[in-house]
């Protein structure tokens, strides 16, 4: 044998050795499965880990894995990473009613390895209840588990040691904890009762005081100290050592001066243990120490709170130039005590810009107001200043003022920013401060002079921030949308104009009967119309038939006032309200066209009620249930006061109902009152459970709420928040919206060049409500100028200001209820306090005469 070829036989025995080796690396086995931790609470998940025999090829190992019971469930595989010889999965389980062994399985070209867990139920964490509670009252408890229950459930046995506290013998807790609902027996004197939950070997107690008698627990105040005559509230707070029994408990109450005026008493409901009242303090000279007396049970609480002069603080101009000064300004409620009062004062400025002021003022004897000058430095850049004036007793108020280092333009305003072909409409221009001597003159175009036409300038006099002139509209033949311009040393502020062609065959009808000053139209059938007119009097529920003199009165006798809101067919859907000296009493209520068809649907044991739509038989509205202090609920009623739904969803605290095509619903949803923003509702059927939040989530998103719907479409508002000048809070809004079922779905409508809009009413593709124009003053705030009723149709994509389209002349319309027919859309509303019916004939929404609507969210 050569030499060569000994050296071909080693490089091949070489090269097989290297080969098996890359197999038997390839061709790994499973060695172990380890589960971490071995005993677990159903519901938590733990951690696998798959060891393979060594480490995986370049490819990675596919191990299998499996679960023996679905109390544990895993993914149907794991992959070993090239290079790697362990690899960890997540094990899920799920709540267990007893302790279950699970074996995890992995399986890798032929090998399995396995290791068994197990799974333990949730354990009882605590058992606690409502107290103290009145003898003879009945209460609440509730078991806590430390983890999910069973899916059957999981029983846990009560027990108490006194019969004075009555349990049931056990509860079952369907996920981490359950209420119980216990009763107690009068007794003679403060009684304490161990109540004890047993799961298992575990145990669990809690104590419940049962008192003989109630008694006043507390009076607080808030805030301690607070101003006078400044319309500012003090909050007072009364509770009581347990639950008011039937027919409530009766608290009196004193105060020890005539600043502070409290009633005699208050009367806190059965089943709660305080109420709250809000006082307004009247304006005093001096600070002024306030007691409250509350009186109940033998039991006298007693609370002290300080009523302070009141004091407003100003600085004015708002705006200054750099190196000049402004003012600032205290205004007391009251006239200042002997000897004065002194204010602190501090400033902060934002930028580069300097302020100088005294650190304290004061208000002298006798005196209401004291100013002292606040002087700027100079600067080539802008800023603002915040000033905080405090008084001894540390209230304070503060003011903010602006610092430019020159003239700018601020603001070009079109009111109203939609006009009739042939008029003109005021144009106004806005600088930051008072012009100089000799005025300041601003330049101003048209983006279509041929349609709308100005002068090329505008001069601001001296001394003043704005000027005024008047934009020219020709006469046009189709309708246009336009941008009008201002222009100050480079700086462009642009406003948008329409121009609306008035369609022919549009009219309006006013609906006023004699008699009646105010009238109010809110829905609409083939040839009649619906809703309310009112006096002085009272107001009574209305019908027409397309004119003021086919009035027809539908106020039952036996009430003092009534008002429709809906109608379908020859049914009718509103509310009727009786008056007392301290209260008024509303319910629901259907008519069929006259005074005497009405017939009453509110619920048995509500307190009171109002229906807001109607489809053929089925109603809906909300009611206020026995004892939910004010709380309302969206109800459906099913052709009579018997039949009805509470559609109130689970976890909100109140609802309403606005309207319904007769399947499903929509309206509205809130927190408790005064808290919660609301949120538009979508019932998809007459349940509560097929309830749809469709407020969309998020930061920015402020309120909504559904008015109408019509198949798979709900139309409404929605509102936004955002930050104005300053970091001031500004609400934006309402916006005209539409859905389709879900949050995700919504879709602003509001028109281009309109700063707000609601959807009102609803037919097909045709949307009726209004929009409104405003502007914005210099610290980002939005505020309005005036009202159209307006019309959108194919869903939104096109809308037209109903007002100008047929000549009306209001500050205020809005369009409510819509209806079809072969001749064309027939539109109720209201204008200045007027009820109107609009007419517009088919064939006369010509797209050519409108600008499409655009998605504008927010200004």
């Amino acid at each position: 044998m050569k030499l060569t070829d000994l050296k071909l036989l080693r490089l091949l025995a070489a090269m097989c050795f290297t080969l098996a080796v890359v197999a038997v690396s390839w061709s790994q086995t499973v060695t172990a499965i380890t589960v971490s931790p071995m005993s677990t609470q159903g519901g938590t998940p733990a951690a696998g880990i798959v060891t393979l025999s060594g480490n995986a090829g370049p490819a990675g190992a596919i191990v299998s894995l499996t679960s023996s019971n679905g109390a544990a469930t895993v993914f149907a595989s794991v992959v070993v990473l090239s290079g790697d010889k362990t690899a960890t999965f997540s094990i899920f389980t799920s709540p267990v009613s007893a302790d279950t062994d699970v074996t995890i399985a992995g399986t890798l070209n032929g090998s399995t390895a396995s290791t068994t867990f197990q799974i333990v139920p949730a354990s009882l964490e605590s058992v606690s209840a409502v107290g103290p509670v009145l003898g003879g009252s009945s209460a609440t408890g509730w078991v806590t588990l430390s983890g999910l229950a069973g899916a059957n459930g999981t029983v846990v046995n009560l027990s108490s040691n006194n019969k004075a506290l009555i349990l049931p013998p056990s509860v079952t807790v369907a996920a981490v904890a359950n209420e119980f609902t216990f009763k107690t027996t009068r007794v003679s004197s403060p009684t304490t009762v161990t109540i004890t939950a047993t799961l298992g070997e575990v145990t669990q107690t809690t104590t419940v005081k049962i008192l003989s008698q109630n008694s006043l627990a507390s009076l607080s105040v808030y805030p301690t100290v607070t101003p006078g005559g400044t319309g500012t509230y003090v909050s007072v707070d009364i509770t009581l050592q347990a639950p008011s029994g039937a027919g409530g408990t009766e608290v009196r109450l004193a105060s020890n001066s005539p600043c502070v005026a409290i009633p005699s008493s208050v009367t806190i409901p059965a089943g709660r243990n305080y109420a709250s009242l809000s006082l307004m303090p009247t304006a005093v000279s001096r600070a002024t120490a306030v007691t409250l007396t509350g009186t109940m049970g033998g039991a006298t609480q007693k609370v002290s709170f300080v009523v302070d002069n009141g004091f407003q603080f100003s600085v004015s101009p708002e705006t200054v130039l750099t190196g000049t000064s402004t003012k600032g300004t205290i205004t007391l409620t009251a006239p200042a005590p002997p000897g004065g009062l002194a204010f602190s004062l501090k400033a902060e400025v934002s930028g580069s810009v300097s302020v100088t002021m005294p650190s304290t003022v004061t208000v002298h004897a006798g005196a209401t107001q004291a100013s002292f000058p606040i002087s700027t430095g100079a600067s080539t850049s802008d800023g603002f200043a915040t000033v905080t004036a405090v008084d001894p007793n540390g209230l304070s108020s503060l003011s903010y003022f602006d610092i430019a280092a020159t003239w700018e333009l601020q603001d070009i305003q079109v009111n109203p920013t939609s006009v009739s072909a042939g008029s003109q409409v005021p144009v106004t221009v806005t600088l930051n401060l008072p012009a100089p001597s000799g005025g300041i003159v601003v330049s101003l175009g048209s983006s279509n002079a041929s349609a709308v036409t100005v002068p090329p300038t505008v001069t601001v006099p001296a001394g003043q921030t704005f000027a005024t002139v008047a934009a020219t509209v020709q006469k046009l033949n189709v309708g246009t949308s336009l941008t009008l311009n201002a222009n100050l040393d480079g700086e462009t502020r642009t406003a948008s104009l329409s121009v609306t062609i008035p369609l022919p065959g549009v009219t309006f009808t006013v609906l006023d009967p004699v008699g009646w000053p105010n009238a109010s139209v809110v829905a609409i059938g083939s040839n009649s119309q619906f809703g309310k007119v009112y006096n002085q009097s009272g107001q009574h529920a209305a019908l027409w038939s397309g004119s003021s003199n086919s009035f027809l009165d539908l106020n039952p006798p036996s009430w003092d006032s009534s008002s429709l809101a809906a109608a379908s067919g020859k049914l009718q859907a509103g509310s009727v309200t009786n008056q007392s000296p301290n209260s008024s009493i509303s319910h629901a209520a259907v008519w069929a066209g006259t005074s005497t068809s009405f017939y009453d649907l509110n619920p048995r044991g509500a307190v009171s009620s109002i229906a807001n739509g109607i489809f053929a038989n089925v109603v809906v509205g909300s009611y206020v249930p026995t004892g939910r202090g004010g709380v309302s609920h969206a109800v459906l009623w099913k052709g009579d006061a018997v039949h009805w739904v509470d559609l109130n969803p689970a976890n909100w605290t109140n609802s309403v109902a606005l309207a319904t095509d007769g399947k499903s619903i929509v309206g509205q949803v809130g927190g408790d009152p005064g808290f919660g923003l609301p949120s538009a509702a979508y019932w998809s059927s007459g349940t509560n459970t097929s309830f749809v939040d469709l407020q969309p989530q998020g930061i920015g998103w402020w309120s909504s709420a559904t008015t109408g719907v019509d198949g798979n479409t709900q139309i409404g508002w929605f509102t936004q928040i955002g930050m104005g000048a300053h970091q001031t809070t500004v609400i934006y809004g309402p916006y005209a919206a539409i859905w389709t079922g879900t949050a995700a779905s919504l879709k602003s409508i509001n028109p281009g060049g309109w700063f707000a809009s609601e959807a009102n009413g609803l037919t097909g593709d045709v949307i009726v409500g209004s929009v409104t124009a405003g502007a914005v003053d210099p610290l980002g705030d939005y505020y309005p100028l005036f009202t159209h009723a307006g019309l959108w149709w194919n869903l939104g994509s096109n809308f037209i200001d109903l007002q100008a389209a047929s000549g009306g002349n209001w500050s205020f319309s809005t369009a409510t209820g819509v209806y079809a027919d072969a001749q064309g859309l027939h539109i109720v509303g209201n204008a200045d306090g007027q009820a109107i019916l609009w007419f517009v004939p088919a064939g006369a929404l010509p797209q050519s005469r409108l600008a499409s609507v655009g998605a504008r969210v927010g200004p």
